[in-house]
């Protein structure tokens, strides 16, 4: 799964998560896809994410990646 649907499952979340999965989801030019933390944190500062906005993506990114591994691991 990338990183905007994975996000999106958090829309409806009332936690800062939840906010910016709004936020994203409102951004029609959101890259979509597999992307890395240096693209997504340059794309997200040029629209003007706060540093603590940025923190929260960061640690949805590794989430997932994390998430993928273990998912990775248990099925070799």
């Amino acid at each position: 799964m990338d990183f905007y649907n994975w996000l999106m499952r958090f829309k409806d979340v009332s936690l800062p998560v939840g906010d910016v999965a709004r936020e994203i989801r409102s951004d029609r030019s959101f890259p979509k896809g597999n992307l890395d933390w240096k693209h997504l944190k340059e794309y997200l500062k040029s629209i003007g994410f706060s540093d603590s906005k940025l923190e929260i993506v960061k640690k949805r990114l590794q989430l997932l990646s994390s998430g993928e591994k273990s998912l990775i691991n248990k099925i070799q």
